[in-house]
């Protein structure tokens, strides 16, 4: 079926050479640069032409359409724009141009009906092609499933061959199996042998080691006792020689603490001294660092003052820039997807079935009713925006008059006049929300539709397994006969030759006396008998065998008059399906032809009122900026004043920095040359340290050296004793000294972290002059 949307169908009625009246040509309707505009004047035109129409006729059922949820303008009996009732009075040529355009609408109904003439043979010529279709892959299909049912058969033959071939295979396997197993036992018998041979001689390798350990084990241990009493020897005449060596060092020591604690008393003196100084310095510093925040602080409040207020001009700019461009795109978006979803229901309404038609009925009926709700929604939302706009321009003018007065509420006004534009923008949202509710009720729709066509294909697919089903039955039910009557014709005849043998056993018995004396009439009866018997036999063979190709030849034809019933019926059956089909597929082109006009109309109804709308909201905008413009001036004049008192705070913080860094360069120069003599007086310190280090080392060597000499004899054990003691509390004094040296330097980094520097060394002076 080939579906033309509306606006082709209007574009290609202007093809021929014949145009419009000049009244209409002069309008700006049919202007070559706004053609949208005539595309609006002819739905016009074409809107008045059928209201002429509809009231010339009866109309049996009027549904809700867009016409009637717009409000009713005033306009002439042609869809013309409304004129003055004094000049249709006294102008006589408005009766001329009403005559035009009778007759150019007259023009235009004729060459309607002839392309619907035209899409009417094609939608025919589109029917019969798809029905010769349809039959074409029925009767493929019927070849399909006969070379199919054949290919069965001989693929049955075949797999009963497999499984013989099979089953000889398994028995040969499980023969070849019982022989591997018997194989495996009497190995698994030699290798369990071997095994526990291979333990034997393990555990007794793993005692020999054993032994050869253990003999080492006392050697060693003999031997790490010699050399403990050696040691212990030695040890005894070191401490010996120790014992001298620590005495001669605790004197010195003694000497070198007092010398030290003189020298922090000094020293504290001057911290002492230092931190007076420092503290002043202090007070100083922190005062003027506070009068600079103080200044910091005023200049940064200004500059975000200005910042702000900028910020919040330009962000009110932005949005109602952002809410036209994105109502404008919301307009175009909502019209194109109107038509498309239009042009996507003719091409699919094609494939529907019986049970749509209820569905369609109650769709119907929700969407009036859903119109009707839209009508009332609509009128509410514009009696309650015109009522926002009035309270907002009110607002607007009393905010305009106290920024006169006092700068100071400008602030929270403008706050105000933020929430009232957020509101706003949360009834647009509303209605964009409610313009989307329509499109999914037209979504839904689709949805149906969709489901009706996979409903028609399953009962496709369920009534082709059926026929599939009953054919197979009936070639297992032929099968199974014909096997049934060979098997008892086997029967018939392994009897009857039973029988005969049973009989010429029982005669050959009873005759065996009378053979000799009548063996000739003996022989004669009994071989007419046999005669009589055989062909007796033979021709119930003949008979049997003729009742059962009978038999089978009926079947046959039983069976083959039962499939061309099921054909027959099958056709008819899809035949009706078929009409019924083209039935409701003609209905449903004709509702949706109807609906489609209905959407036009309506798509008509909403670009006017969005239009209506636009012009409205462009209006309010020029109002709001006025209002910034006359914000903006006012925001001027604050920047220039705050931009005077910034620099005149400027040029007091600077002269205030100088005056800070002059006295900050005096106090630093004094603190450098105190640091150099501090320096200078260290080093000397250290060359002495290093001296004294050195007498020390050497007095030591010299200590070590004697007592060893003096330590060669023996001496007995409350000497050593003695000196083990005098040794021990030698070590403890070590520690103390060097503990308190530590303490010392750490008291001395806590300062120059504190005081960026050592103390002062006047005191220090008087202290290596004595000395």
């Amino acid at each position: 079926m080939n579906s033309f949307p509306m606006v082709e169908q209007e574009e290609t009625l202007f093809l021929l050479d014949e145009q419009p009246p000049p009244n209409l040509q002069k309008s700006e309707s049919f202007d070559d640069d706004n053609k949208n505009h005539g595309l609006k004047s002819l739905q016009r035109i074409l809107s008045a032409s059928a209201l002429l129409a509809s009231t010339n006729q009866p109309q049996p059922y009027r549904s809700l359409s867009a016409h009637d949820l717009t409000p009713q303008l005033h306009t002439n009996d042609y869809g013309l724009p409304p004129t003055n009732p004094s000049r249709r009075s006294t102008t006589p040529t408005t009766r001329n141009n009403i005559n035009d355009i009778d007759t150019f609408v007259r023009q235009f109904e004729i060459r309607l009906r002839e392309h619907r003439l035209i899409w009417q043979k094609e939608y025919d010529a589109t029917v019969q092609r798809l029905n010769e279709t349809k039959n074409n892959e029925f009767e493929a299909l019927k070849n399909r499933y006969e070379t199919k049912l054949h290919t069965l058969e001989d693929g049955n033959k075949q797999l009963e061959i497999i499984l013989e071939k099979l089953n000889e295979e398994n028995q040969r396997l499980k023969f070849e199996i019982e022989h591997q197993k018997q194989q495996t036992k009497t190995e698994q018998v030699t290798i369990q042998e071997h095994l526990k041979e291979i333990q034997n001689e393990m555990e007794r390798k793993v005692q020999e080691i054993k032994n050869f350990y253990e003999n080492e084990k006392q050697d060693i241990k003999r031997q790490h006792s010699r050399t403990y009493q050696d040691l212990l020897d030695e040890t005894n005449q070191r401490l010996k020689k120790m014992e001298n060596d620590y005495k001669s060092q605790q004197s010195t020591h003694d000497s070198t603490i007092n010398e030290m604690e003189r020298r922090m008393v000094d020293l504290r003196s001057n911290l002492d001294r230092l931190q007076q100084m420092k503290l002043k310095l202090d007070e100083d510093k922190i005062s003027l660092v506070k009068n600079n925040e103080q200044l910091q602080l005023q200049i940064q409040e200004l500059t975000n003052k200005l910042r702000h207020a900028d910020r919040d001009h330009a962000d009110q700019i932005q949005r109602y820039e952002n809410e036209l461009k994105s109502l404008r795109l919301r307009n175009e978006s909502g019209v194109d997807l109107l038509r498309k979803e239009n042009d996507l229901t003719k091409n699919k309404a094609t494939k529907t079935i019986d049970e749509l038609e209820k569905q369609l009925s109650t769709i119907t009926e929700k969407f009036y009713d859903m119109q009707k709700l839209f009508e009332q929604k609509l009128n509410e939302q514009q009696t309650s925006y015109q009522n926002n706009i009035h309270q907002c321009e009110n607002d607007y003018e009393k905010k305009i008059q106290l920024l006169k007065q006092e700068m100071k509420q400008l602030n929270d006004k403008f706050h105000l006049a933020i929430q009232q534009n957020e509101q706003l923008q949360n009834e647009l949202k509303q209605k964009h929300q409610e313009f989307k509710q329509l499109n999914e009720t037209c979504l839904q729709q689709k949805d149906l539709i969709e489901k009706s066509e996979k409903a028609f294909a399953q009962i496709k697919i369920d009534l082709e397994k059926k026929f599939h089903d009953k054919i197979q039955e009936i070639n297992d039910k032929a099968r199974q006969n014909e096997l049934q009557l060979i098997e008892n014709l086997n029967r018939d005849h392994v009897k009857v030759c039973e029988k005969l043998k049973l009989e010429y056993e029982q005669i050959k018995e009873q005759n065996e006396e009378k053979i000799r004396t009548n063996f000739n009439k003996d022989i004669e009866e009994i071989k007419h008998k046999y005669d009589q018997a055989t062909e007796k036999q033979e021709q119930k063979l003949k008979y049997d065998l003729q009742q059962i190709d009978k038999l089978s030849v009926d079947k046959k034809l039983v069976h083959e008059n039962e499939k061309q019933k099921l054909i027959n019926e099958y056709e008819q059956f899809i035949r009706k399906i078929e009409k019924q089909h083209n039935q409701k597929t003609d209905e449903y082109e004709k509702r949706i032809e109807i609906l489609i006009s209905k959407t036009h109309e309506q798509l008509k109804s909403i670009e006017d009122e969005f239009s209506e709308r636009n012009s409205k909201q462009q209006s309010i905008i020029n109002d709001q900026q006025k209002m910034i413009q006359v914000l903006k001036d006012e925001q001027n004049k604050t920047k220039a004043s705050y931009e005077k008192q910034s620099f005149a705070l400027n040029e007091q913080c600077l002269r205030e920095k100088n005056e800070i860094k002059a006295q900050f360069d005096l106090c630093m120069k004094n603190l450098e040359k105190n640091f150099n003599t501090l320096t200078l007086k260290k080093e000397q310190l250290e060359r002495k340290l290093s001296y004294l280090n050195e007498q020390h080392k050497h007095e030591l060597l010299e200590c070590r050296l004697s007592y060893e000499n003096n330590l060669k004899g023996l001496l007995s054990n409350d000497v050593r004793i003695d000196l083990e003691n005098t040794i021990h509390s030698l070590k403890q004094q070590v520690v103390y000294l060097q503990q308190r040296i530590a303490f010392l330097q750490q008291e001395l980094e806590q300062y120059i972290q504190i005081y960026g520097h050592r103390p002062f060394a006047q005191p220090l002076v008087k202290t290596t002059n004595q000395d």
